[in-house]
């Protein structure tokens, strides 16, 4: 093996100050390069992350499905996270992994479109606000809690389109359901 081999800011215990968003730049890549158990670490590691003590910040209904990080708690976390363990099967065709982790992959889909749901609310004289239908705001990056960021909805979304389209090619039940929110 390649023991050596440790992501900066993407390992697989708690050792290391992982910022998500950070852990699947730098693994993606590593998935083209046959790096499959490196990534399910690392993966691994990260869904026990899902509704623990470290939730994204942010001005939510609910963290429940939320993939929260050690490092910065931000708000894109969960769809960045959901875009890495797509690619992961899409690459690695680990239906192990699939089996194991497809629920909490689901309830992180369902976080993502609960919180989008949430902003599609017009003011009171029927416009719409700033804000309708992205995600929440919060902690987007490091310095710019309590904002809209246009990268928290691009990672969210993307993490939430990848889904989608894993959830499409296996026929999964709930496909059509959650492309839609896509």
């Amino acid at each position: 093996g390649k023991d050596y081999l440790i992501p900066l800011q993407g390992g697989a215990d708690a050792r290391h100050e992982i910022c998500m968003w950070e852990a699947m730049v730098m693994l993606q890549p590593m998935l083209k390069l046959g790096y499959f158990s490196l990534v399910r670490d690392s993966l691994s590691f990260i869904f026990k992350l899902q509704d623990s003590e470290y939730p994204p910040k942010g001005n939510f209904t609910t963290t429940k499905g939320a993939i929260g990080c050690i490092g910065t708690p931000w708000i894109c976390t969960t769809g960045s996270v959901l875009a890495l363990a797509a690619d992961y099967y899409r690459y690695s065709h680990d239906e192990e992994f699939l089996k194991k982790y497809l629920p909490s992959m689901l309830n992180a889909a369902d976080w993502i479109i609960g919180e989008l749901k949430a902003t599609r609310k017009l003011n009171k004289d029927g416009s719409r606000p700033v804000g309708y239908g992205l995600m929440p705001s919060g902690m987007a990056t490091d310095g710019d809690t309590g904002r809209l960021v246009v990268k928290t909805d691009n990672f969210t979304l993307w993490g939430l389109k990848k889904f989608s389209a894993l959830l499409c090619e296996l026929r999964h039940q709930r496909a059509e359901e959650i492309n839609k929110e896509t």
